[in-house]
């Protein structure tokens, strides 16, 4: 009996130094989240048993020197982590390790304007130091150690980078935007070591060339309205000839010659995949270093002409989590997102609600870039628009595939409601010109095949409309637009970066164009498309 207690008084000192590294490096994400809205730690309980867990099982660790380092490295990429986002608004990706190795330069000279944002990141190395020094003088010589523990804490080390090397796993792969520094840098320098930094020692070619970021040839007062949507199908929009009158609004304004619609391909059939590349006007299986760098994100190049940036969107916090670092946070002046209206961060919002986020923006500052994202036409259709307009109504005898297009073409509608209700905001509070372009990340399978729904590589999942309104006069180079039926994604976002005072020319008439299935960088298979007598035209599939 006398053993058994005095085991649990050695365990009970591994549960207190579990506790207080628990303690104290979430709690560091914490405070940090709530000093820099960028960074959203949000943790569900079942990561946080796990950290926890980890933490207990290294508290038996028999090396000394062992757990000295490992608690030295959650330090040091807390560290690292907190200063990244304070610099350039966005956690550590895995590229960015390579890019460590590719533009040390670069990198060096940044670092020289650190001072402004390692404040807190310093004092929390500080205190995190501290905090190290006490466990070791009060709990290490009295804690519980084990062999066997220690080989199960070194086997869960190793578990992120088995993953990735047997089962060919997408873990690491990009930076979760509400978990913890510690599992970040833990997941992404799993994925640089394994897959990245091989190719580093023996000299291969890892990724395409990084594009410099170009300087702006005018600067327009012009705002620019953006609007990204979701998983939207041209063959179910009347403006582009569908039998149902889904679009009403848009069809008047083709009509009038308000708009210039057009079909496009885009760069991959997941949102995952299709907003990176939007954003940054870039398209194929190599152009992770250009997103990571940044060079070419159009709200960067904004922020940098002169603009006010806004990014409203309509999807959930959750849902951006995978993609919120490459929407270049750092040059957002006003971010909002589904969570932010309903507080619940898994909860989407309806996409009328982005109407008045826009309306109460103050429009005296007529250099404006304004991105809204959108979500009414992705899956539960009949969840996306309210009752007052369901347009297609049930009948009688329906079948499953009949409901699924019928209330898709509602949600269809719905955005052509939205599109009438954004303009009639914009004409109240834009006093002059001003331009709005609308594509979105990627189509839509309603029934064709047998199949719903994207993240296959067929070509109702990603051949997109898109348009583009201005309520003056076109200018000549967007005019262009009624020279071809298709267009690339690329090629829209280019049209963007242009409109925002970038590039005497917009357009680049791509001889090809790649399609990504749900990996950015085409290990889930990607097409290669040739523009042949006015489309593209699928040449090759992996």
């Amino acid at each position: 009996m006398n053993k058994i207690i005095s085991s649990f008084k050695y365990i009970k000192k591994n549960l207190i130094f579990a506790s207080i590294i628990f303690i104290v490096f979430n709690g560091s994400d914490y405070f940090y989240s709530l000093i820099d809205e960028r960074y959203k730690f949000l943790p569900d309980i079942n990561y946080l048993f796990g950290v926890y867990f980890l933490f207990f099982i290294s508290s038996f660790c028999k090396s000394t020197v062992g757990l000295f380092f490992f608690l030295s490295y959650i330090t040091f990429s807390s560290f690292l982590q907190y200063a990244h986002i304070g610099y350039f608004g966005t956690l550590i990706e895995p590229n960015e390790y390579f890019l460590f190795f590719n533009q040390l330069h670069e990198i060096t000279n940044s670092i020289q304007d650190w001072g402004k944002v390692i404040v807190y990141p310093f004092f929390v190395l500080l205190f995190c130091v501290f905090i190290k020094l006490i466990i070791y003088k009060k709990l290490n010589e009295k804690r519980c150690q084990s062999h066997v523990l220690t080989v199960v804490f070194l086997l869960i080390l190793i578990y992120g980078p088995y993953k990735i090397i047997v089962f060919n796993d997408s873990f690491g792969r990009r930076a979760d935007a509400n978990a913890s520094t510690f599992y970040n840098s833990y997941s992404t320098l799993s994925y640089f070591f394994v897959n990245l930094l091989p190719k580093i020692i023996f000299d291969q070619q890892l990724a395409g060339e990084i594009r410099p970021s170009p300087v702006p040839k005018r600067n327009p007062s012009e705002p620019v309205i953006f609007v990204i949507g979701e998983s939207l199908s041209f063959r179910h929009m009347s403006l582009f000839g569908y039998s149902k009158k889904t679009t009403p609004f848009l069809d008047s304004l083709h009509k009038d010659q308000k708009i210039i619609a057009r079909k496009a391909i885009s760069c991959g059939v997941s949102t995952d995949v299709a907003i990176p590349m939007l954003v940054h006007q870039s398209c194929g299986i190599d152009v992770m270093p250009q997103i990571i760098s940044g060079n070419s994100c159009l709200m960067k190049l904004a922020n940098k002409n002169g603009y006010q940036v806004s990014f409203f969107t309509s999807q959930s916090g959750q849902e951006l989590k995978g993609i919120y670092n490459y929407l270049c946070p750092g040059s957002i002046h006003d971010y909002q997102d589904g969570s932010s209206q309903s507080q619940n961060y898994d909860a989407n919002a309806n996409d009328l609600k982005l109407i008045p986020l826009v309306e109460n923006l103050d429009w005296s500052q007529k250099n404006k870039f304004v991105v809204l994202q959108m979500r009414s036409a992705h899956s539960p259709y009949d969840e996306n628009y309210p009752s007052e307009l369901e347009i297609f109504r049930e009948k009688s005898e329906e079948t499953w595939e009949e409901k699924r297009i019928r209330t898709y073409d509602n949600s269809v509608h719905l955005i052509d409601f939205f599109i009438k209700e954004l303009i009639s905001v914009l004409e109240e509070k834009i006093q002059g010109k001003y331009h709005l372009v609308f594509i979105p990340d990627h189509g839509q399978s309603v029934g064709e095949n047998g199949r719903f729904g994207h993240l296959q590589l067929v070509k109702e999942q990603y051949q997109i409309p898109f348009f583009y309104y201005s309520n003056s006069k076109i200018a000549a180079p967007v005019a262009k637009l009624q020279l071809r039926e298709w267009y690339s994604m690329k090629e829209v976002s280019r049209l963007v970066a242009y409109l925002l005072g970038y590039f005497e020319d917009w357009e680049e008439n791509p001889e090809e164009i790649m399609v990504l299935g749900t990996d950015i960088e085409g290990h889930a298979g990607y097409l290669k498309l040739n523009f042949e007598n006015g489309a593209f035209v699928e040449s090759y599939r992996y």
